[in-house]
Order: C-alpha cells, then sequence, then structure tokens
C-alpha cells in the first residue's frame, strides 16, 4: 500500500509522539509498504527549530526508506494557549496545501496533535478520495478545556464542531488507551470505528540490555545517592511543581535523595528558576538525552516517577512510563487513581500510586521504596513483565498492520 503519515512530530525529533511516528513509519517500509510523511520542521521539545535545516517553507528529505515532506510552521518561545493554536493552525493550513499539491495515497494515517490535522487531513480525504485514520495520541482540545488553558465558550463551541466533523470523516480512529476511546465513544464515535492502538517498547533494543548505569552514576556524581528520576515533557498536565516541593522536604530530611529532571518543555524555566529560588541542592536538571545515555540514566535510577495533574484522566498518558516498565525501573505514578494511568499499572504493587499533587505522601513514598530494597527487585519483575504482556513492539505493530492491512489493501488493489 502506499500509505501518508501526517504527524507533526517526527524524526529526529527524540521524545514523545515523534518517536512513535517514526518508529512505525519505519516497520511499515520494512513490511514492504510505501511511505510518505508529512511533518514540520523538528522543534519539539525545546520549541525551537533544530540546526542544520533549512530556512524555507518547504523542504523534503529521505529518511529510512522514507519520503519526508515537513513545512514551516510558527514557533512561539512561551507557547500559551493562543499562540500554541496559532502554531498548530499555522502548521496544519500549510502541510494541507503542501499534501494537495504532490501528496496521493491508499491511506492517510493522521496523527493527533495537533487537532486542526484532523480538520485539514479529512478535507485532503475528502477531496482525494483517500480513507483516513485518525490516531489519537492526546485528546485536543478536551486536554486544554479541562486544564482550564480554553476557556472561551464560543471557541469551545468551534472546536466542538470541527472535532465532530473531523470523527464523521475518518474510516477509522484509534487511541492509546481504553479509557481514550471510551471518552471518544461519549462524543459520538460509532464503535465500529474504535480501535486500540497503544504505544509500544522494544525490549530487544540492544540499549537496554547493554546500558551501563555505572558511568552515568560516576558522570554526575551519584554515588551513594538514592536517585529518583523524572524524564519527560515539563509542561501543563504534569504538574512537576509537586516535585519541587517533595525536593523541599528531602533536602531537611535525607541528604542522600538525589532527584533528576530530564527533559524540555513550555514549563522547564520556570521550575529551574524556583528551585533556584527555594535555594535547593538536590535536583540535577538534565536536557533531553540521546538515545544511549537515557538508557543509562534510566538504569541509573533507584525511582522513576511518571507524574499527572489530578484533573487529567483520560486525555493522556506519559509516553516515558513505557520505558520505566521495559526497564524495572521502581515506578512511583502521582496520578489521579481514576486515570488510565493508573488503570494500566494496576496490577502492579499499590505502593506504587500516589495521590497527585501531593508532595508529603510522595516523599513519604520514596522514603518507603528507600528503605524497602528486596520488595523492589519484586517490583522491577512485575514492571518487566507488564511491559512484555501489553506493549512488546513487535505484538503492537504487527497486530495493528494486520488490521490496516484487512481493512485497506482490497481497496488499494482496485
Amino acid at each position: 500500500m502506499d500509505i501518508i503519515i501526517s504527524s507533526m512530530y517526527f524524526y529526529p525529533e527524540m521524545t514523545g509522539i515523534g518517536v512513535y511516528s517514526y518508529d512505525f513509519a519505519k516497520f511499515l517500509v520494512s513490511k514492504g509498504h510505501n511511505v510518505k510523511v508529512m511533518t514540520s520542521f523538528p522543534f519539539y521539545p525545546q520549541w525551537k527549530k533544530f540546526d542544520g535545516y533549512p530556512s524555507r517553507a518547504f523542504f523534503k528529505e529521505s529518511i529510512s526508506g522514507i519520503d519526508v515532506f515537513r513545512c514551516w510552521t510558527y514557533v512561539p518561545q512561551s507557547p500559551g494557549s493562543l499562540k500554541r493554536i496559532l502554531h498548530e493552525l499555522v502548521y496544519s493550513l500549510l502541510s494541507f496545501i503542501k499534501m494537495m499539491s504532490i501528496i496521493n495515497g491508499d491511506l492517510l494515517i493522521c496523527v493527533s496533535p495537533p487537532f486542526f490535522s484532523l480538520v485539514t487531513t479529512s478535507l485532503f480525504c475528502k477531496l482525494k478520495r483517500v480513507p483516513l485514520h485518525i490516531h489519537i495520541q492526546d485528546l485536543q482540545p478536551a486536554a486544554a478545556i479541562e486544564l482550564g488553558m480554553i476557556r472561551n465558550k464560543k471557541l469551545i463551541k468551534i472546536l466542538g464542531t470541527l472535532e465532530r466533523f473531523s470523527y464523521n470523516s475518518a474510516a477509522l480512529i484509534s487511541s492509546i488507551g481504553k479509557d481514550m476511546n471510551e471518552n471518544l465513544r461519549k462524543r459520538g464515535v460509532e464503535d465500529n470505528k474504535l480501535l486500540l492502538f497503544s504505544n509500544w517498547v522494544n525490549l530487544s533494543d540492544e540499549n537496554i540490555v547493554a546500558s551501563d548505569p555505572v558511568s552515568f552514576r560516576n558522570k554526575y556524581s551519584l554515588t551513594n545517592k538514592f536517585v529518583v528520576l523524572y524524564s519527560g515533557n515539563i509542561g501543563e498536565k504534569q504538574g512537576v511543581q509537586t516535585l519541587l516541593e517533595t525536593a523541599c522536604i528531602a533536602q531537611k530530611e535525607d541528604e542522600s535523595i538525589t532527584f533528576l529532571i530530564a527533559g524540555d518543555g513550555v514549563q522547564k524555566q520556570n521550575i529551574q528558576e524556583r528551585a533556584k529560588a527555594l535555594k535547593l541542592q538536590n535536583i540535577i536538571f538534565l536536557e533531553v538525552q540521546p538515545k544511549e545515555e537515557f538508557c543509562n540514566m534510566l538504569a541509573s535510577s533507584d525511582a522513576a516517577l511518571v507524574m499527572l495533574r489530578k484533573e487529567v484522566k483520560e486525555i493522556a498518558i506519559p509516553s516515558r512510563l513505557l520505558n520505566i516498565l521495559a526497564f524495572g525501573v521502581p515506578l512511583i505514578a502521582s496520578v489521579n487513581k481514576e486515570s488510565e494511568t493508573a488503570k494500566i499499572i494496576s496490577c502492579l504493587p499499590q505502593q506504587v500510586l500516589v495521590s497527585p499533587e501531593d508532595s508529603n505522601e510522595l516523599f513519604k513514598r520514596i522514603i518507603f521504596f528507600k528503605e524497602n530494597l528486596t520488595w523492589l527487585d519484586s517490583l522491577r519483575c512485575a514492571e518487566k513483565r507488564l511491559a512484555s504482556e501489553l506493549f512488546d513492539r513487535t505484538k503492537v505493530l504487527s497486530e495493528m498492520l494486520r488490521e490496516l492491512e484487512s481493512r485497506y489493501k482490497k481497496n488499494s488493489l482496485n
């Protein structure tokens, strides 16, 4: 089949949605399909266009046998709600223009966010008579409304209308979680359109097998420290402020605890400034790590945090969760007990779950982990087993490909 993937986030972005869009595209190519990708110039999570790309509206390159078409978009340095809407709208419109001029195929897979790409790819598919598969990584605009980032009633109504138009246009709609699919049902999506397409992890990755925790600990002077890692997006949904409050308690109560905050996002600068104002000496801030070093960092950690604000339930699942499970890093999930994340890890011991935005409880749980090292060994095994059962790359991608081929391959042969 000739498959088009529309994904604003793509390689060389090595965190978040871009990782999965690139890996899925490579998998499709390895199975004999022709793949074209419509994307932006890389900018995430630093919110700055990567070096090495030309300053022009459009650019084409070939990556791993994939034709990659890039288009310019406005990238705000401080992406508040309105700036982010403009950022996504510009990309969605320019990518639509580029696709209409050069791209055709048997199937278009639109990865969302961004939300407005749902609308423009729906129009593209109607005009080109191409089946549309929408894949939801994060429910927009539901997340922005739920978190209070969008409050204008007229704008909410307009977004709802555009959302219904897009969902009605799609032949298939998948998401990364069961609760996300339930949310889509409540929005009027028919059951026969819905499919679960979870994110995945490559359990045979050589970087997992050959990770070197000793070198990482030596590099950052972490010998004899109990290392608590937060890695991922530092944005509105995560509530990383709670981690700073926990670090304040730890600095007074237990100097052996060191926190690593690795990643980027719209709230990183604020978090760094707040940590400096609090005179926190037990936090090390790191940039997004290259893959090998990221694996070393995970392997060197005594505990890893997943954090979401208490309002976040079915609208998002932290992408780093799967890496933590695959490595068997003892997990502490500071999330709503009704969230999709909590349901995914429900088979793990209840001690992994902590009330969100509660720094005192989070500190007590870290101390519990620190004082029960033998218990942590059983937790590591349970996490690896969960990753293998639910999120193994080969299983997840093979099942999705079988679904796509059964639905669309006949159409491509006509």
